[in-house]
């Protein structure tokens, strides 16, 4: 598995799934010049993206750099969230990118049925997000997805 943790954010490649966990401060541009390095060396490979966040981001900005890396790929993108401005987001991305939905935190088996991740994947998948969260998000093993 490739990625990288920062104190705002978290990225890993788990199979051909891109797992990304956003707390609730915007990545700042380093963060999600990384994040977009992740993201380019996969898309191309038919990855799926995952996304949890508590509120961050991108901003108009890193958006562009995500329409760039992206190109014409449309990888399914799930975001989980309950925040209005990720939300906001979300839509912005989904204008150039059809395949992105948005999920709230008890869905995340929608998110996942909406990245075609079966039952073989999804342990590896949600034991990533847990870490992650746990890292990101600081919260305790009984709190984790």
């Amino acid at each position: 598995m490739s990625g990288f943790e920062t104190a705002t954010m978290a990225a890993r490649a788990v199979g051909d799934c891109i797992v990304f966990v956003h707390g609730g401060d915007p990545p700042s541009d380093p963060e999600w010049d990384r994040a977009m390095t992740l993201y380019g060396t996969l898309v191309p490979r038919n990855a799926s993206v995952f996304v949890w966040t508590e509120g961050a981001a991108p901003n108009a900005a890193q958006r562009a750099k995500l329409a760039k890396v992206t190109g014409t790929a449309k990888p399914p993108i799930a975001v989980v969230t309950t925040s209005p401005v990720a939300r906001a987001a979300g839509t912005a991305i989904s204008w150039f990118n059809s395949a992105l939905r948005m999920f709230s935190p008890s869905d995340v088996n929608g998110a996942l049925d909406h990245l075609g991740i079966g039952s073989d994947r999804r342990p590896a998948v949600l034991a990533a997000l847990g870490e992650m969260k746990a890292t990101v998000l600081r919260v305790t093993p009984r709190d984790r997805a």
